[in-house]
């Protein structure tokens, strides 16, 4: 089974304050395996990009 997309992306300034990120604790654990702080994440992802698909298939 394969899945193909075609989407478009573009920054989401809505969540751009570090402070409003609800899913860093949600991931603490993942990036402690990545040997990442919350804060080294949030300065090096700083951009939050929204993916919207507009054309989806699955075989």
């Amino acid at each position: 089974m394969w899945t193909a997309a075609r989407s478009a992306a573009a920054p989401d300034r809505r969540w751009s304050n570090p402070d409003e990120w609800c899913w860093t604790e949600k991931y603490a654990e993942g990036l402690a395996s990545l040997s990442m702080t919350e804060e080294q994440f949030h300065a090096e992802y700083s951009v939050t990009v929204r993916v919207t698909p507009d054309r989806l298939r699955g075989f």
